[in-house]
């Protein structure tokens, strides 16, 4: 979660991120953080991705994952998010197991319930916005109404800008509090 937030906080534009667990290849540990951890950490060349979708669609993009990463097997579909907070339920069919989705306002960083017509603009990285890994979702929005923005900016920087930040400010690299974590529940 900590990931997407440093693409949520570089992507502007995006109401909220969702990131594919194995694009996360190390966990961080206390002391020193490098760019080599950087690097380490998010390996690939992906850039941030920006997808216009509807509150609906973002549903999906998260049943999607699920679908893989518990129905295929795939140990890197599990979906992240910042911006989002939902409850799992995996005992549900495929493209049930997500409830109570809710979005956070960047503005005022109140939660509401996602609109299932509204627009919203999501930051991923370039490797699921192709609906690689089970996002299967990202792209068929782009095929329905046109490519999304590759901002290029590369997905590694973001989690750096995030640590220049943090130190900037005196603050030390922490779990988001339980408020800003994107799932809710878990069964």
């Amino acid at each position: 979660p900590i990931v997407s937030k440093s693409f949520y906080d570089l992507s502007l534009k995006s109401d909220a991120c969702i990131q594919n667990a194995g694009g996360v290849r190390i966990a961080i540990n206390p002391g020193d953080v490098t760019y080599g951890t950087a690097y380490t950490l998010l390996p690939f060349a992906n850039t941030l991705f920006e997808i216009t979708m509807k509150g609906s669609e973002i549903k999906q993009v998260l049943e999607d994952a699920l679908v893989a990463a518990i129905d295929k097997k795939s140990t890197g579909s599990f979906p992240y998010a910042y911006g989002l907070r939902y409850d799992i339920d995996t005992t549900k069919a495929a493209n049930q197991r997500v409830s109570n989705l809710e979005i956070k306002n960047r503005s005022s960083g109140a939660w509401g319930a996602i609109e299932e017509g509204k627009m919203y603009v999501v930051v991923t990285n370039s490797f699921t916005a192709q609906g690689q890994d089970g996002y299967t979702t990202f792209k068929t929005v782009q095929d329905a109404r046109g490519k999304g923005v590759d901002t290029y900016l590369d997905y590694a920087m973001s989690f750096v800008k995030y640590m220049e930040a943090l130190t900037k400010d005196g603050k030390k690299l922490t779990k988001l509090p339980s408020s800003d974590h994107p799932i809710k529940s878990y069964k």
